[in-house]
């Protein structure tokens, strides 16, 4: 290993997993419980998928940005709208 390099934790397959519902969960977030009962939040990472929901001024920029990025500031209307 190279200096200064941080070695990652070994991967960890997660079989026969349900997906839970949850309002927050979007395309790159999402919660699943597993097949002993434990449930994880799964985060995608390198991958962006458009919030579900608008929460916060906060959320609406990001939701705005992520429009423009995937091409999408003239869906509905002309305008880069959170709606």
């Amino acid at each position: 290993m190279a200096v200064g390099s941080v070695a990652g934790q070994a991967l960890t397959t997660l079989q026969k997993c349900k997906l839970i519902p949850m309002e927050w969960a979007d395309g790159d977030s999402f919660l699943i419980q597993a097949q002993d009962g434990a449930s994880h939040t799964i985060r995608l990472y390198g991958a962006d998928c458009i919030e579900w929901h608008v929460s916060d001024e906060s959320v609406a920029r990001r939701l705005r940005a992520q429009r423009r990025y995937f091409g999408m500031s003239e869906f509905g209307g002309g305008s880069p709208s959170v709606d």
